[in-house]
This record gives structure tokens, sequence and C-alpha cells, in this order.
């Protein structure tokens, strides 16, 4: 039985010896973002004996646990006569009001590292120094104490006392997953076509250590076939954890059904499934903090009652789970999920709780102490989504409105905003007749202001608490904050757009165009990344994205027959901008022939509300029986549930939506739920400054500019829209895509293999004849 606990210096004191209040104030935040560099300063001011990020680890054995514990000391120091451990503290705190008495977390951190030091060197004593760095006077003051050997043994030895009921929780818990796993069979009686194919794929990239790429359409059984060998590769101890990471609720819900299925085919694992802190809040009001949160208020005194039983007593936690253990022990869902998190080895999350920069869970991916693999769900929209996360914008309206509360005293902030003001409006100018500019030159005088008004804001967020506006203040505090974090990065992969608004205001936009480099850095959080979707076409493309073609790749069949799926294309119409207003009612037209070849439900996908819309108005008015519903710009998410619950087995509902939106990925509505779909375009991401900008960048450095920031992203949401309906071996249905760009090589290269059999049509006659055929042909099988 294998009775090690892996866990990190400082993971062990937190959980050991945490106590009070969450307290999610700007100054936690602004700590997080300036705490680095004053790292980085008092390491390089600490001169050449000073060893920055020194490794330090332990392997104790204690009441039949073998404790494994690292960490990195932030410097070690020797010179002839004593060797010194020191650990960096960032705050902004008065100095004078900081005595060596200030936190016993602090010293127990470094006291951790001066045990395994003399254990592993065979010496006496060690000195170990805390240095406090205040992040707004740029003053340090060290506290040092001399300790014995004998000394923090019993320390370190007290900790783990203190850490040892949950590490036999822990250790009982991973020695019964390991046996599970080694016994688990796979879930269901047959693999599916190309199954058993992604699964010895995802194991073999996991073996080696490499990055994958699968392309494997609807059918294949994606979620369970990435799970099922990752979890193999744990006994033979390839890795630890596995962060499934999905782009939607949706394919979060389909990983959740996955682990469950497997939990009744006996795997006994625990998996949490972590909500964004808003939507899994419980308090009346959106407050994390002690005087507005009762469940923040000594949170951390309860916190460790509450994973102890959660882990002792459930498998899958999902929200309601999750919200059931935080009434009952009064903690923060949020918080406490996030715990949860550091103990199990399955982990479902969003994408930005491994890479967005502003959100990344910093207690997995800075000193990782575990192996991990990131099964990547949808991973079409992944690199989008990581241009998304390494932007950032200010704009003139919010400066403009933030100025109006900063009087008296803090006049100086008003001034510095409006000097920040000047200076993007020293762009006007330089805005063409689009209504943007652009450069790739970093502004360096537009970072240093905003850097300075958030430095001066420091004091007005500490004192005016009670102020009216202040979370309006605080939110704005923070954009200017993120504007900075990603003006770090900054490279000849961004740009520097300035877009005009009608309503006067000029926005300044830091824009990422490429993420190669950045996800290069962001991959090797994890032994293997596995991306898979639907759609990857073409393969290469996406390779290039995600890090190059040293990625392993792998393309799959479709595993369902072609003769199931009426495929057309209109190619007698035209969806080109300049002949929009002209295709409105044949569309209509076209739609309503369809919906009448068989009764059944049907959504019709378009490239914009704004054509949808139009195509709407002709066609309610034309047809007023059909049972319509029109997918609303503002809906909330029970509100798109309840649109999804309204296509039954034995309704006869025409759905409209949008290309690329909730209702085009992720959704699974099997059988007679949906039983065809209709496309209008070729699916083109909209004309916009930023998009041209895309393009621009990718004819310089491939001379695939236009297939790169537009047909290949449009393409991509054309068949994720399309591969809505066949979701079973045995559904039937119709696809039928409208645009005679269809027609052309350039496209028909685009389509996958399962589409090779697409027919275009040129009059509505034909297609609805043979649309007929194809609906008897199910009715005499």
């Amino acid at each position: 039985m294998d009775k090690k606990v892996k866990t990190s210096v400082r993971n062990l004191v937190e959980f050991v010896m945490r106590s009070g209040d969450i307290d999610t104030t700007y100054i936690s935040n602004k700590r997080a973002l300036m705490g680095i560099k004053a790292h980085q300063k008092l390491q390089s001011d600490g001169g050449e004996n000073y060893k920055k990020e020194y490794f330090l680890s332990c392997e104790t054995e204690y009441q039949s646990i073998i404790f494994e514990v690292q960490g990195r000391a932030d410097g070690l120091i020797e010179d002839e006569s004593v060797v010194t451990i020191d650990e960096i503290k960032s705050t902004t705190r008065r100095l004078d009001s900081i005595d060596e008495n200030f936190s016993k977390l602090h010293w127990a951190q470094v006291m951790c590292y001066g045990y395994f030091y003399l254990k592993k060197e065979e010496k006496e004593s060690i000195r170990l120094q805390l240095s406090y760095y205040n992040l707004e006077t740029e003053q340090t003051r060290r506290f040092q104490k001399e300790i014995s050997f004998n000394e923090l043994e019993d320390f370190y030895f007290s900790l783990l006392k203190g850490y040892l009921d949950f590490s036999k929780l822990l250790s009982e818990n991973k020695n019964s997953l390991t046996q599970s796993i080694i016994s688990l069979d796979f879930p269901f009686p047959s693999y599916r076509k190309g199954q058993r194919k992604m699964m010895e794929s995802v194991y073999r990239s996991i073996r080696d250590k490499k990055n994958i790429l699968i392309e494997a359409p609807t059918g294949i059984g994606k979620t369970i076939s990435s799970i099922y060998p990752s979890l193999k590769a744990m006994p033979n101890n390839l890795i630890d954890k596995i962060f499934y990471l999905t782009a939607r609720s949706t394919t979060k819900e389909e990983a959740q059904s996955a682990i469950s299925i497997l939990i009744k085919s006996g795997l006994k694992i625990r998996a949490v499934n972590i909500t964004s802190k808003e939507k899994s809040c419980i308090n009346t009001c959106f407050k994390c903090n002690p005087k507005d949160c009762k469940f923040a208020k000594g949170h951390f005194d309860r916190v460790n009652d509450a994973i102890f039983d959660i882990l002792e007593n459930e498998y899958l936690i999902d929200y309601e789970i999750l919200k059931k253990y935080s009434l009952k022990h009064s903690v923060c869902p949020f918080e406490f999920s996030l715990d949860i998190a550091s103990f199990v080895p399955f982990v479902i999350c969003d994408y930005n709780y491994a890479f967005d920069p502003s959100a990344y869970l910093k207690r997995f991916f800075d000193f990782p102490v575990e192996s991990y693999v990131f099964l990547i769900d949808e991973a079409h929209n992944l690199s989008s989504r990581l241009r998304d996360m390494y932007s950032a914008s200010i704009n003139t309206y919010m400066l403009l409105d933030m100025m109006e509360y900063f009087t008296g005293k803090y006049l100086n902030i008003r001034k510095s905003i409006g000097s920040l003001v000047t200076s993007i409006e020293k762009f006007r100018f330089l805005i063409d007749k689009n209504s943007y500019y652009s450069t790739y030159d970093e502004l360096e005088e537009i970072e240093k202001k905003v850097k300075k008004i958030t430095s001066s804001m420091d004091t007005f967020l500490e004192e005016e608490k009670n102020k009216e506006n202040y979370d309006e203040i605080l939110s704005n505090y923070f954009e200017l904050n993120n504007f900075l974090k990603i003006s770090e990065f900054f490279d000849e992969s961004f740009v520097n757009l300035f877009t005009s608004y009608k309503n006067d205001y000029i926005e300044h936009s830091l824009k990422c165009l490429d993420t190669v480099e950045i996800f290069k850095n962001l991959s090797i959080r994890a032994v293997s990344c596995v991306f898979f979707s639907a759609t990857l076409s073409p393969i290469k493309f996406y390779a290039e994205l995600f890090g190059g073609d040293n990625n392993y790749k792998i393309h799959l069949n479709s595993p369902f027959e072609a003769k199931n799926l009426f495929l057309a294309n209109m190619a007698s119409i035209s969806t080109k901008y300049s002949q929009r207003e002209y295709s409105y009612e044949p569309i209509a037209e076209t739609i309503h022939e369809v919906i009448k070849s068989k009764s059944g439900n049907y959504i019709a996908y378009f490239p914009s509300y704004r054509y949808m819309e139009e195509v709407v108005r002709i066609y309610s008015e034309k047809y007023k029986n059909d049972n319509i519903l029109v997918q609303d710009k503002l809906m909330n998410e029970n509100e798109r549930l309840k649109f999804l619950e309204k296509f039954t087995g034995s309704s006869s509902i025409l759905g409209f939506a949008v290309l690329g939106g909730v209702f085009s990925e992720g959704v699974d509505l099997k059988g007679s739920r949906l039983i065809g779909s209709l496309i209008i375009s070729v699916g083109l991401p909209g004309i916009s400054p930023y998009n041209n900008l895309l393009r621009d960048y990718y004819n310089e450095k491939s001379n695939s500019g236009f297939d790169y920031a537009y047909k290949y992203p449009g393409m991509n949401k054309i068949l994720q829209a399309a591969g809505r309906v066949i979701r079973t071996e045995v559904d039937r249905g119709a696809v039928v895509l409208i645009d005679e760009r269809f027609s052309s090589t350039s496209y028909r290269k685009l389509m996958p293999k399962h589409f090779s059999h697409i027919v275009n049509y040129y009059d509505l006659e034909s297609l609805k004849k043979d649309l007929k055929k194809f609906w008897e042909s199910e009715d005499l099988s």
C-alpha cells in the first residue's frame, strides 16, 4: 500500500496553521501584481552569495505515512561563518508596525526550509531571515533568528502531527483510487469506431510527455476517450492529477457525466467541478469580505473540517454538493472548491483557471509538486480565448467618469487621470476614416501614467471604503491594473489599437495577435496537453497555434453512416454582405420548405443577430403558423436552458440562433430533439479593425492572413453547427448549407471526409424532392 503524501511547504503550513477571514480587498490584488517584482529586486540586491529560488525537499516517515514535502526558499545566503535562509514578503503595511512576531505562518515557512537544509547538510544550526518589503516606500525591514536542528525538527514534526489525520484520509483515498483504476474496465460493452485509437493515442502522448491534437467527429465519444486513458496513466506514476479544461458550462456537464459513469463502474475517484466565484456565491450580496459576508468571516477557522467531511463522504463534487457542505460548515463555496481541488485527482474547470494571467490557479502552477495532464475540450476555441485573456483595454469615457470621484485631498489622482486622457487623445488625429489607428510600438508614456494612477489610488481605496460608488472605483482600479499586467507581455505579437466611438470617446486596447509563444510557456505546466475537438481542420493551422509541428496529430473518421445524414448546399443563394438584402426572402422560403419535408425540430443558424432578425421578421410575417424560437442577445444561463428544454422528442419547433453562439456548440440534442439544421453563410467573423490586424499579421507571417483571421474560424463555426444534428449511431437528420461559396473548390477542401456526399442545389424544387426521398427511405427502413 502506497502511504506517500506529497505537498508543498506552503500548502502544509497554511493548512495546519491558517485561521481567520477571507478578505479579497484591493491590497491583496495589488500584492499579487507587484509581489514578484519585489522578490526580484531583493534577490538581485543580495549579491553573488545569494542563491535565489533555492529548491529544498524532505521525505519523512511519521506514524506510518511518508511525507514528501518540497518548496523553494526565496534565497540561500552562504558565507564563511553561517548559512542564512531568506524568505521575502511584500506588504503595503508601514514597516514600523511589523515586528518579528507579525506572522507565525511566515516563520513557519522559513523554519521548514531551514530544517530541510540542515537535515540534508547534516549541520547543527542555521540563521533564518524574514525580509519585509514595502511596495510603496520600497524600504525593507529584516528579522533574523538562529535556530538549532533539534528545535526545527520538533517544530516540523508538530506540523506533520497537525496534518496527520488528513494525510491518512488522502492516503486511503489514493490507494482505493489506484486499485480501482487497475481493475477498471471500459464502461461500455464495445468501442465505437475510432474510439480505441483515440484512447491509445492519449495514453501514448502522456507516456511520451508530448502534446497531441485529436480531430474526432461527433460520435467517437471524445470525453470518455480522453478521461479513461488518462486515469490508466495514474497507477504507472505518469501523472498525479487530471485537469479537464472547457470553454463552456455544457461541456463541463459532459465531463461530470463521464466521471459519474466511471464511478458507477467501480472507479473510486474524488472529482470537483469548479464554478466561477460569482456563480457559486451563496451570500445575499457578492462581496468577499468579513463585514458583508458571514461565509467569509471565520472561513479559515472552519474550512479544514469542511474539506475533511466532504472528502470522506463524497466522490463527484458538483456545485450542489459544494453548496450543501458550504452551508453545513458556513464556508465560502468558491474558496472551498479551490481547496478541494488541491486534494483531489480530477478537476473540471474553465480554460481561464489554467491559462488566464489574472485568474490562473497559482497554488497549482507557480510551484507544482504533482504532475498534471490538461484535457482540453473544444480545443478549437482555445486560441481565440487565449488572445482575449492576453488583451486589455482602457477608454476615455471610463477615465473621465473616474475623475469626478477624486476631489479635495485626492485632486492629484484627478490630475493624473486627466494627464492620461490627454495622452490617449493625442491619437485622435491619427484615427482614420475607419475609426481606428494601430501601432506595434510599445507606448511607455501611457503605461507610466496608468502605473502612477494605480499607485496614487491606494490611499484612497484604503481610507474611503465607505464612500458612495466605492465598488465602481475599485472595478476601474482592477481594469487599470489588468492593463498594466498585459503590458508586461507586450512584444511583436501585440498591437496597440486606438478606436473612436459615436459618443466621441476613445478606447486604447492592447491586443494579442499571436499566442504561440505564450502557449509554449503555459503548456509546460502539464506533462501533456491533449487538444480535442470535432473540428480541428486544417489540422496544420491548429498545430501551429498550439506550438508547432512537434505535437502528435491524429484525425479520426466519423463513426456514423453517411446515409443517415442528408447533406445539401443551396448554391443559388449568395449571402455576401453586398447581396444580403436580396437573400432574406429566398432564405426564409428555403427554411420553410426544409422543415415542411418532415415534422420535427430544426435550428437555422446565422452569422449575426442582425441578419437573423431580418429573416425572422420576414419569416414570422409569411409563415405565421410555424412555431419559432429566437435566440436573444441577452439570454442568461437559465433562459438558455429553457430554450433547449423546449426541443423535446415530440415537439415541432424552428429555432433561430447565431453561429458560434451557445446553441451552435456544445449542445447535445439527441434523437428527435433535433432532426435538422440550416446554416446560412460561410460564417466569416465580422469585419473589424482587430480581425483586419489579425489578417495583416498572418499575411506577414505565413501569407495566409485571410484564411487565418476569417476563413478557417468561419468554417469551424459551420462544422460545429452541423455537428448538432447526428449525435448517435441511430440518429437521422438533414443539414442544409446556404451559400454559393460552399460549392467552390477552396471550401470543399475544408470539408471533412464525412461531408464528401454533399450535393449542390440550384433550385428549391430539386432540394424538396431529394429531401422527401431521404425521409421516405427512413420510413421504409
